[in-house]
């Protein structure tokens, strides 16, 4: 539902999102802002990694009951050397970022038909994310291209250029 509203909402009122930019905001005026022109984009990728594990945790405990049980694993592998819950995280994992090992493959029917649905949600997540990214590309480079011509007309002194021009009588 967050990613939804980030990038539907006409006000891009996710609740989430505003809870990480708020917490970056937060850490930077205690840096004296210094880390101010950082905060928005690591804000955006903190998201997209909260988004990612929230997830990843949510369809690992979906898994959480079938395992070891439900799944088979390849020669080699032994599902009891791991803690359960790690392994339905790493099931989640692997599901969700469509990388499909094929060292773990679901054997129950209800959990044949979710991974999936799993895979296709990490497909969206993925471009869901691309998108929230290029939304913001331009406005960001706009803003970068500005900053650069005005650090040039800083250096350049310009300010003062102009206020030394002759004054023209007025026509009025």
């Amino acid at each position: 539902m967050d990613v939804f509203r980030a990038l539907m909402h006409p006000r891009s009122e996710a609740a989430l999102s505003k809870v990480v930019f708020s917490a970056l905001w937060a850490v930077s005026r205690r840096f004296g802002h210094r880390l101010g022109s950082i905060v928005g984009p690591a804000g955006m990728v903190v998201t997209v990694l909260v988004w990612v594990l929230l997830q990843a945790v949510g369809w690992a405990l979906v898994y959480l009951p079938h395992v070891p049980d439900g799944f088979d694993y390849s020669s080699g592998i032994d599902p009891g050397r791991h803690p359960v819950a790690a392994e339905a995280l790493y099931v989640s994992l692997v599901t969700l970022a469509t990388l499909g090992f094929g060292d773990v493959v679901a054997t129950e029917p209800l959990i044949r038909f979710l991974a999936p649905v799993e895979a296709l949600t990490g497909f969206a997540l993925l471009t869901a994310s691309l998108t929230w990214f290029m939304q913001i590309y331009p406005p960001l480079s706009r803003r970068s291209a500005l900053a650069l011509r005005l650090h040039g007309l800083a250096e350049a002194d310009f300010a003062a250029a102009v206020r030394d021009l002759p004054r023209t009588p007025s026509r009025g």
